[in-house]
């Protein structure tokens, strides 16, 4: 493989993790309560809720 289809997987992969992340239950990654208040406060906070 080419060093610029590694790049372009390696993107790809993290905006399909990027996605999944945040339309997915925050509690199945985060089980303490911490990040989960603190990602619900952002999103709050931008008005994307």
């Amino acid at each position: 493989m080419k060093r610029t289809e590694i790049v372009f997987l390696v993107v790809l992969l993290l905006v399909v993790v990027l996605l999944v992340v945040m339309t997915a239950n925050l509690d199945l990654f985060f089980p303490t309560p911490g990040p989960v208040e603190f990602a619900k406060a952002a999103i709050n906070r931008t008005g994307a809720a």
